[in-house]
């Protein structure tokens, strides 16, 4: 929901020959090591290739064994960690200016909201020290390429849509968008759900097609096939497409 709401899709935004080609990789709450073993073996031809790889998770993985820098973060903080990077990076000025200016809206706003998200304010609640979230902060955003990634350790979270949010806002706040090497990524917990969010297995999609078609609704085109937004269900509501 996350990545639909910021992006109009939920489908993955990287490619293998970005994690090859980055800088910087902030992988939050995700043990790729063990659970998407053929991506890490990509991220870790990034790392060969000169990327920093640092992972935020309150277990010690072997994904942090591998990282430059483990964060171990307090369990369901990802949120002041992230506001707290932002306002880092707002704060010295090191936010991707023409970026926001031209493909963001409510900058204003946002950076209102993490103005008092102070590092001193979120070592309090995630156990990082602040010194570690500036510098954390400032790699990042000074990295010419970056990529964010997460899984489970975000999204099974009764805010879940908020923690990804907050992490697509860093993202954007840095201009991490749309450029060879950047991208912000989730990992998809399983095979099944890759595929029906790629290929339209959802009841809200069609292949590549998100949501009501208005006059030429999905169910008009494709008989069989069901639309969320009319109230309609299908072959796309079939949990085994």
């Amino acid at each position: 929901m996350g990545l639909t709401a910021a992006f109009g899709t939920g489908a993955g935004t990287v490619s293998y020959e970005d994690f090859h080609h980055t800088a910087f990789m902030l992988l939050v709450g995700a043990n790729v090591a063990e659970a998407h073993p053929i991506i890490f073996h990509h991220i870790m031809k990034g790392v060969k290739n000169g990327a920093e790889m640092v992972v935020v998770d309150p277990r010690k993985t072997l994904t942090t064994q591998k990282a430059h820098e483990h964060m171990q973060i307090a369990v369901g903080s990802d949120i002041a960690l992230a506001n707290a990077m932002a306002h880092v990076i707002i704060r010295d000025g090191l936010y991707h200016k023409e970026f926001v200016a031209k493909a963001t809206t409510g900058f204003e706003d946002y950076a209102l909201s993490v103005k008092a998200w102070t590092p001193e304010r979120a070592y309090a609640i995630t156990g990082i020290s602040a010194k570690r979230i500036e510098s954390l902060a400032h790699r990042y955003a000074k990295a010419p390429t970056a990529i964010i990634g997460w899984t489970l350790g975000i999204t099974e979270h009764h805010n879940a849509v908020d923690n990804v949010l907050a992490l697509i806002n860093l993202s954007l706040l840095c201009g991490n968008v749309g450029r060879p090497g950047v991208r912000t990524q989730s990992f998809s917990r399983s095979k099944q759900r890759a595929g029906r969010r790629r290929h339209g297995g959802f009841a809200q999609q069609i292949a590549r097609v998100s949501r009501c078609l208005g006059s030429e609704c999905a169910r008009e085109i494709f008989p069989g096939m069901g639309c969320a937004d009319c109230g309609t269900t299908g072959l796309g509501s079939n949990q085994n497409v």
